[in-house]
């Protein structure tokens, strides 16, 4: 039996569909009980509650303490079949939890310099390429510069009209890349930046600030929707894969032991698998009786070819796995850097292809 006890994941795994789980809410919905809340014992986080009256600090944390008590309570009551998920699974995964956060994270800060010059480059190359190919410079990161070049200047067709001009969002630049360059300079330029101002400068930062180059983060057990662990302050399961630059980003990250190196393990396609059997499609179970990469096999179906490249083998993964979260054509096009056209396409082949997964989808 394990040495202590969690409400919050009880709550998680037996309502996996609410959100919100937090200890107010619950008081509420359980108790008709209103609690006191941290606005108004910080008035709206303008005290530090160190500084709050002791009182009132006392009230509201044993607050807290009574309801978990009475919220334990009846939990007690309702164990089932959740109890042995508590025991053998989530309870031992704090104990783990616990060792990954205490011995942090490694960063080399020369890896992260390099990259930094890396996108600087890179950033800085798009910018003349897209000042040529405009014929004059402008500000690439402002929305009414990049229309009235695109659509006014040099009358690229226009998709959808704003309240202040025309979209030049990433799906607008997509349906436009294919055949005008500066579409697609315009979305690697937004690409990069963003990489480096929201990852690299960010990393930077973090590492400059730690004195022994180890970056602290918090791993939560009850926040996603399809039961893994998230990362937050900071969140480091954010670090994008998208493309080759992304990878790079990912190298800095380092063991903390002289001549060790960081391993990744999965799953073998574990959601599409549980997607097979729950689904009962024929082609799916086959693949997998047969020992075949479904991946591969999704993009034959996707590309109706033998020859399968990697980044096709690549974009019919992520419609493996997306798939199962009803993910739309709009995001799937801005996680893979594809049209929307082209990624409702993929979603409708996988579809016609797996026929029993959406007849069990649209259940």
């Amino acid at each position: 039996m394990p040495k202590f006890y969690d409400t919050l994941i009880w709550e998680y795994i037996s309502r996996p569909w609410d959100r919100g789980l937090w200890l107010d809410k619950l008081s509420q919905v359980y108790f008709d009980y209103k609690m006191i809340s941290y606005d108004e014992i910080t008035d709206k986080s303008n005290i530090n509650f160190k500084d709050v009256d002791l009182a009132k600090a006392s009230v509201y944390s044993g607050e807290d303490v009574y309801i978990t008590s009475k919220l334990y309570k009846k939990q007690k009551k309702e164990f089932s079949s959740e109890l042995s998920i508590l025991n053998n699974i989530e309870f031992p995964l704090i104990e783990v939890i616990k060792e990954i956060e205490i011995a942090w994270v490694k960063v080399e800060p020369d890896r992260l310099k390099w990259i930094w010059i890396l996108l600087e480059n890179e950033i800085k190359v798009l910018e003349r390429d897209i000042y040529h190919e405009a014929d004059e410079e402008f500000n690439i990161s402002s929305p009414k510069q990049v229309w009235e070049i695109l659509f006014w200047k040099m009358a690229l067709p226009k998709w959808k009209k704003t309240k202040s001009g025309f979209s030049v969002s990433a799906d607008v630049l997509w349906e436009l890349a294919s055949e005008f360059p500066i579409a697609q300079m315009i979305v690697d330029y937004r690409r990069y930046s963003k990489l480096l101002s929201t990852y690299v400068n960010w990393l930077i930062d973090l590492v400059n600030d730690s004195k022994d180059l180890l970056i602290h983060t918090s791993y939560n057990q009850t926040v996603t929707t399809t039961w893994r662990l998230s990362s937050t302050n900071p969140n480091l399961q954010n670090i994008p894969v998208w493309d080759w630059i992304s990878w790079e980003i990912r190298t800095a990250f380092i063991s903390r032991f002289e001549k060790w190196k960081i391993m990744a393990f999965d799953y073998s396609q574990i959601e599409v698998r549980l997607l097979a059997i729950m689904s009962w499609d024929k082609n799916l179970i086959e693949s997998f009786k047969s020992w075949l990469d479904i991946h591969h096999r999704t993009a034959e179906f996707i590309f109706w070819q033998n020859t399968i490249s990697s980044s096709q083998r690549k974009i019919a993964k992520a419609v493996n796995f997306w798939v199962i979260y009803w993910i739309s054509s709009f995001w799937l096009s801005k996680m893979l850097w594809i049209t929307v056209k082209d990624a409702k396409t993929y979603i409708d082949k996988f579809y016609e292809n797996y026929p029993d997964v959406k007849k069990y989808m649209d259940i």
